[in-house]
């Protein structure tokens, strides 16, 4: 409710629910929120959970490459901004409004160069 997204016109809530509704959706998505909304698995569409784009995340700038001794590995630093921040946003604590620091280590393997995220 604090997100402000039912004023909005993004979610109806159902703030009382009758004996006969339960088990239905508190939340509901109105056909605004339709652009913000991601594929559903068929998992999240049992239990009733839908995703929601909150922004979308771009390079800014990679900051550093740290090639491991055995030329195999690396570890690559770069910087990310988010862009198209959208109401749903809200429900997040992240500052969308700061660049990010990320890191990622890359291994070559069969000629190829694999990601593996770090935390």
């Amino acid at each position: 409710m604090a997100a402000g997204l039912e004023k909005e016109g993004l979610v109806t809530v159902q703030k009382t629910q009758k004996l006969g509704d339960v088990g239905e959706p508190l939340i509901l998505f109105t056909p605004k929120a339709q652009p913000y909304l991601l594929p559903t698995s068929l998992q999240d569409k049992e239990l009733d959970v839908q995703k929601v784009k909150l922004a979308e995340e771009e390079l800014v700038e990679v900051t550093g490459v740290n090639t491991g001794k055995d030329g195999k590995s690396a570890v690559v630093e770069y910087r990310t901004a988010y862009k198209n921040v959208n109401p749903f946003a809200a429900l997040r604590q992240n500052n969308f409004q700061e660049n990010v620091k990320r890191k990622v280590n890359v291994f070559r393997q069969n000629n190829d160069w694999q990601i593996g995220m770090n935390k």
